[in-house]
């Protein structure tokens, strides 16, 4: 089966990007990828699927959005119709308690990140049919009917479907995946020992086989998207760890609550050691080369001093801006604002060419810097009354109060919840993707509640997100009723 899309292929849990290509081909056991340089490498199900390997659509980034969800009898007792206005990159679904908002976002999480984990927490969910419309014109379907592969008369199939924008329908039956009939499994030995052994690893394959077909429909289908799941318990964030060394592993593994405060600080940790370290070796490169560079410079440059100027105060504006953030030390400059002209007279040739060495030593700072400042000026917002600061030093997140240091654990469970949300949204979200947000007023002050929802838009015009969010709190809507969901 070959696929028409272009994917980049990430870890979510070393947040290294892998390269681009396309699928060639995925089944029940691998997924083979050929990458744009030539190279073609195979990826069991188990790691593409659950180790933290995911796939966006680069030429379609904007467009795959859920533009409608439909409900029939959820609870057995209810129909939904849920309207959502693509155009609006956050909307807002409230009802009252027990009318199934968090198990919309349940079934949903699990049509766009089919595993094991997922699957558990729907499985005995009680609903007939359940359809999520895209922007692209396709809708993908779950629903619970009988089908020839039903041997007991109450027995339900869970059937996925996707239909595409010429109404064509693919449609992948649980029962209907062929595990009895794979020859490695062979037939039960008639002890109850024996067949409890055969059965279980018949689930187990028909589990990945179906996941695994779903996911391949999504992308056949040009409906690849990054769908994340913020749950209620924002501290936790639960992650199978079969290998301790990977926050994800398979799907068949026991699933373990992760501390994500301490998860978000030591991937932060990593990803400043990653950025500093690119960022001295381009210094170490730009000395290297700077005296060949003057060597080979001209003396009769043409350019005024102003123009000097600007370049000059831009390269060290943008050096003052992790100074400010704390990533690089602060150091003083290597000429004085004063003794500036009098140094571009005399030495003009150097100074252009000293920015034409370090200049772009800066890249790699740069790259991540507005999600950094963003993330830095809410947390200092939100703590004006504690005067708490952050700071993003080569020893990780530092928080300090009223200019002393204090530790991560320190601070109230609303202040934990809050960074922890917006840790997940601004950093561990995937540019283009769905976010599911679960009641965030939870443990947080009412001022916090009702500027949540600015702060979000903000999160989501830069990460390019839709956020849908399910809430109780009038707070939390404050002044955006334009954000309701047409609820019928």
């Amino acid at each position: 089966m070959n696929y028409d899309n272009v994917i980049k292929l990430h870890s979510r849990v070393r947040h290294d990007v892998l390269g681009e290509g396309r699928v060639v081909k995925m089944n029940d056991r691998f997924t083979s990828v050929a990458f744009d340089g030539g190279e073609e490498r195979n990826f069991t199900s188990e790691v593409f699927n659950t180790m933290g390997f995911f796939a966006i659509k680069e030429d379609n980034i904007d467009e795959v959005k859920i533009v409608n969800i439909r409900v029939k009898q959820l609870f057995d007792r209810l129909d939904y119709d849920i309207a959502i206005r693509p155009e609006n990159c956050v909307s807002i679904l409230s009802a009252p308690n027990g009318c199934g908002k968090t198990t919309i976002f349940k079934i949903l999480n699990f049509i766009f990140n089919p595993n094991l984990k997922n699957f558990d927490e729907i499985k005995e969910i009680p609903f007939e049919g359940f359809e999520c419309s895209l922007s692209n014109g396709c809708t993908l379907s779950l629903c619970r009917k009988r089908t020839a592969n039903c041997l007991a008369e109450d027995e339900c199939d869970t059937v996925f479907s996707i239909t595409d924008a010429d109404n064509r329908i693919q449609e992948i039956c649980y029962l209907d995946t062929g595990a009895d009939e794979h020859p490695a499994y062979g037939c039960y030995d008639g002890t109850a020992s024996g067949d409890a052994e055969y059965m279980n690893r018949i689930i187990a394959l028909r589990n990945r086989r179906f996941f695994s077909m779903i996911e391949s429909a999504i992308i056949e289908k040009h409906c690849m998207t990054d769908l994340d799941f913020i749950v209620a318990n924002r501290l936790q964030k639960e992650y199978v760890l079969k290998n301790k060394k990977y926050p994800r592993a398979s799907a068949s593994a026991e699933s373990e609550k992760v501390d994500y405060l301490k998860f978000a600080c030591d991937e932060m940790l990593s990803n400043i050691i990653n950025w500093r370290e690119r960022y001295n070796s381009l210094s170490e490169i730009a000395k290297s080369k700077l005296p060949s560079m003057y060597v080979a410079a001209a003396d009769d440059l043409e350019i005024t001093f102003e123009e000097f100027e600007q370049r000059w105060n831009n390269y060290h504006r943008e050096l003052s801006k992790f100074y400010e953030l704390g990533i690089l030390e602060s150091r003083e400059a290597l000429i004085e604002a004063d003794k500036l002209k009098d140094a571009f007279e005399h030495k003009k040739t150097f100074l252009l060419t000293y920015l034409d060495a370090f200049e772009g030593t800066l890249a790699p700072l740069q790259e991540n810097y507005a999600k950094l400042k963003l993330f830095a000026d809410i947390f200092h917002k939100r703590n004006e009354i504690t005067r708490k600061r952050i700071l993003f030093t080569p020893g990780g997140i530092e928080i300090f109060s009223h200019g002393k240091k204090i530790d991560m654990n320190c601070m109230s469970s609303g202040e934990k919840n809050d960074f922890v949300m917006f840790y997940r949204l601004i950093f561990d979200t995937s540019l283009g993707g769905i976010v599911l947000i679960d009641e965030p007023e939870i443990s947080l002050h009412i001022e916090w509640q009702e500027e949540y929802l600015d702060r979000l838009i903000n999160i989501c015009e830069m990460n390019k997100l839709q956020a849908i969010v399910a809430t109780h709190s009038p707070n939390i809507v404050n002044y955006h009723f334009d954000l309701f969901v047409d609820k019928r």
